[in-house]
């Protein structure tokens, strides 16, 4: 019969390095070719498979999740024998951090560029508002009020005495410019 200790510990044949994990957690023992047991050995956080706090000797079955501490370790079963995989091939699949950097960085880039742009348009409008209304220049506009005629005025005088239908009740300046109102 195999047994494999798992904890965190140098002594144990699988060393996690995890504080929620105990020294000596949990074991492993192979009972026949095909059968496995996963045994607790007191952990102050419990060993979990399949989510469940496991209490005395539980059988693996193939894709089973045990948890021990925050981590998970998915149970495989490997038939035959298993070909060591070269340090080589791990080395130069492995992803690397400079690169995974530098795409984080751009994409945290990505995200402030639109909020930067629209700063940068409010700002540029309120200070085209602001300028617009500090050069406002009061005489180069044209009369905001309205005036009345007045009876002295001689166009309106005359819009007043051409015929009876076309009798004016209102004449009004705007603009410099005289309207006639029926």
């Amino acid at each position: 019969m195999k047994v494999v200790t798992i904890g965190r510990g140098a002594q144990n044949d699988v060393d996690i390095n995890d504080d929620t994990v105990s020294r000596h957690h949990c074991q492993i023992a192979q009972i026949d070719r095909d059968t496995f047991n996963i045994v607790d050995l007191g952990s102050a956080n419990g060993t979990y498979v399949n989510g469940n706090l496991i209490k005395g000797p539980t059988v693996l079955n193939v894709n089973d999740i045990v948890r021990i501490g925050n981590t998970t370790l998915p149970w495989r079963r490997y038939f035959g024998n298993v070909a060591p995989i070269p340090i080589t091939d791990i080395v130069e699949n492995a992803p690397r951090k400079r690169c995974f950097f530098k795409r984080r960085l751009f994409r945290q880039r990505m995200y402030i560029l639109p909020l930067v742009l629209g700063i940068i348009g409010v700002l540029a409008i309120g200070s085209a508002l602001v300028f617009a209304w500090t050069q406002h220049d009061e005489s180069a506009l044209p009369p905001s009020s309205v005036e009345k005629c007045t009876q002295e005025e001689p166009d309106c005088e005359q819009a007043e005495t051409q015929g009876e239908q076309n009798t004016v009740d209102t004449c009004l300046v705007f603009s410099e410019v005289e309207i006639s109102l029926k």
